[in-house]
């Protein structure tokens, strides 16, 4: 009724400006290419300059080929855009040292996709990880069920026993 596809993208908006106008870089995750597209549309209306990196779909083709996508990450390494937004194929294999801030668009239920694409931020000095949850959605239920996920297997590390290499070369 008001105009508004949904309220986390003026939050997003907002954040992103913040981030842009302080020379930070950004890397934003959405589930859906769709969104992917949507929110760069945005963000470069804005003049926010941002890029998107998608993998390439294997039904039909479309997407990025690697080296659309090589040729993306150097130019944000270079600082020829700030904003980054991806699918999940940014959470793995890019070489980038220093991102200050990650946004996921939408809360992932995979422990392992939460470490991953928070690990993107402060690798080399400290960053920021944000997660947009919309209150009552299956963006809450998928926050929670990642961090149970990923508490749980933290507790599982802790209390492996601790193996040196010696116990490696006896076997």
């Amino acid at each position: 009724k008001q105009g508004v596809d949904h309220p986390k993208f003026s939050v997003l908006e907002a954040m992103t400006a913040d981030a842009v106008q302080r020379d930070q870089s950004v890397i934003i995750f959405a589930h859906y290419r769709d969104t992917v597209e949507k929110i760069v549309k945005m963000l470069n209306e804005k003049n926010l300059t941002a890029a998107a990196l998608v993998g390439r779909a294997m039904k039909n083709g479309s997407g990025m080929t690697q080296k659309k996508q090589l040729a993306v990450i150097e130019k944000f390494k270079d600082r020829h855009f700030k904003v980054l937004v991806c699918t999940s194929v940014g959470e793995e294999g890019l070489d980038l040292t220093t991102v200050d801030l990650v946004v996921f668009f939408e809360a992932v239920p995979s422990e392992i996709r939460l470490i991953q694409r928070r690990g993107r931020a402060g690798r080399t000095k400290g960053g920021k990880v944000v997660v947009l949850v919309a209150k009552g959605t299956k963006d809450e239920a998928f926050h929670w069920i990642s961090r149970r996920k990923e508490k749980k297997m933290q507790e599982t590390l802790k209390n492996l026993p601790q193996l040196t290499i010696g116990d490696f070369e006896q076997r």
